[in-house]
């Protein structure tokens, strides 16, 4: 008996400030499953990089322009793709079910928590 290969995890990280982008990063990049990181300064990139990589996560910055039209978009489109949120405030994150999130998390979160929310969301 033969065994399926898993599809390769690709995460998006999608946020304008480089601090929080490398920070992100360094904790993505130890998780074990993910195969592959990619970034985006702004919506219009992210939007570019997820039409053509369809990555298996992606974790927005609620500080990006027009964040909620574009998760309404991905959603729509390519609803496999999981959804991660990095919000300023618990507003976004009473509107979560709304806009379809997998997950909302707010900035200040424990970095711990993030793994764990990304290790469920890729099972």
């Amino acid at each position: 008996m033969g065994y399926m290969r898993k599809k390769p995890i690709l995460a998006l990280v999608a946020a304008n400030s480089g601090a929080l982008q490398n920070g992100l990063l360094a904790l993505i990049t130890t998780i074990p499953s993910i195969n592959s990181t990619m970034i985006a300064e702004d919506v219009v990139s992210a939007m570019k990089l997820i039409e053509i990589h369809q990555p298996t996560i992606v974790i927005m910055d609620e500080d990006l322009l027009l964040v909620e039209d574009s998760i309404h978009q991905v959603k729509e489109k390519w609803p496999k793709i999981r959804l991660i949120l990095l919000a300023n405030d618990a507003i976004l994150q009473k509107k979560a079910k709304d806009l379809d999130l997998d997950a909302v998390l707010i900035k200040g979160f424990d970095a711990k928590k993030l793994i764990v929310v990304i290790e469920e969301l890729v099972r």
